[in-house]
């Protein structure tokens, strides 16, 4: 089976204050996303395919997509903003679920999919595609809730509530913060703060899908644009649209932990601390000073 990683790479970066997904961290000038792909083929994938807004196709394809083509094969699908149903004046994406919508006619069977500004590591892609091998079913790669946030603000993360066997009863899009030595998470609308625990497990948005899936999510991305009615701001996002598919009993999820511990790009501050992050896994020889010859 050929393996395949999608990538969503089309996100605005509007608090990190720029195109954050092709921010060099490496000696040699690679970008986080580099990292992730290098992992992936060192995993087994032979296919990447990256989710972009159309207008940064030149910039994708003259960075990432030509030194990585001659080690994996490289796809784009681009996420459109201006469709039926939506009005001329919204600026912003439609949201993760929509952006997934795009690898519509590129899927034929299973796939990862991650985020481009966030470092999963190695041992996360090398459990990705051992579950590819045997299950079709959605696997979320999870991670440590208090292992995920950053000290320069609040972030969004999946928290996902299990049952003894990992089978996620609902996943909670939520803003998680650390403050006064406590996790504090709110609802995406600002309601029911509370303190949670630090050893919960969260969705990175690093799961194992299908064409099955995908068909469902679609669904939910049509409902919602033909209910947009002119909103200019409203997003669909991929944790809630498999929270209503688990209601509905449409789709089994199940969780597998990685023992890697997440590093990620929200804000310009966390730039510093990944770019040593990478150094010291450089010196410690689990990558190449230079990872594209």
């Amino acid at each position: 089976m050929k393996k395949t990683l999608v990538i969503l790479a089309g996100g605005l970066g509007s608090r990190f204050g720029g195109l954050k997904q092709i921010e060099p961290i490496g000696n040699n000038g690679e970008f986080i996303i580099d990292y992730s792909i290098y992992d992936a083929i060192q995993a087994g994938f032979k296919e990447v395919i990256f989710i972009i807004k159309k207008e940064n196709y030149k910039v994708f394809k003259n960075t990432i997509g030509n030194r990585i083509k001659k080690y994996i094969n490289v796809k784009y699908a681009f996420q459109p903003l201006y469709i039926k149903g939506v009005s001329k004046k919204r600026t912003k994406p439609l949201g993760t679920a929509h952006a997934l919508s795009a690898v519509n006619n590129l899927i034929k069977n299973k796939f990862l999919l991650i985020t481009a500004d966030d470092f999963y590591g190695q041992n996360s892609f090398k459990l990705a595609s051992e579950i590819l091998e045997y299950d079709k079913e959605i696997e979320i790669i999870s991670y440590k809730l208090g292992q995920t946030l950053t000290e320069n603000g609040a972030v969004k993360r999946g928290i996902c509530y299990e049952d003894e066997n990992n089978n996620v009863l609902k996943i909670i899009e939520s803003i998680c913060e650390r403050k006064d030595n406590k996790i504090i998470v709110k609802n995406l609308d600002g309601t029911d703060e509370r303190s949670v625990d630090e050893n919960m497990n969260v969705s990175m948005l690093m799961m194992t899908m299908n064409i099955d899936v995908l068909s469902l999510l679609n669904q939910k991305v049509e409902k919602f644009i033909k209910n947009l009615n002119g909103d200019l701001t409203s997003e669909i996002l991929i944790p809630v649209v498999l929270n209503e598919l688990l209601k509905e009993k449409s789709i089994k999820i199940k969780t597998k932990e990685t023992d890697e511990k997440w590093y990620g790009i929200t804000y310009r501050e966390d730039l510093e601390k990944i770019k040593n992050i990478i150094k010291e896994k450089q010196e410690k020889g689990e990558y190449p000073i230079q990872l594209w010859k």
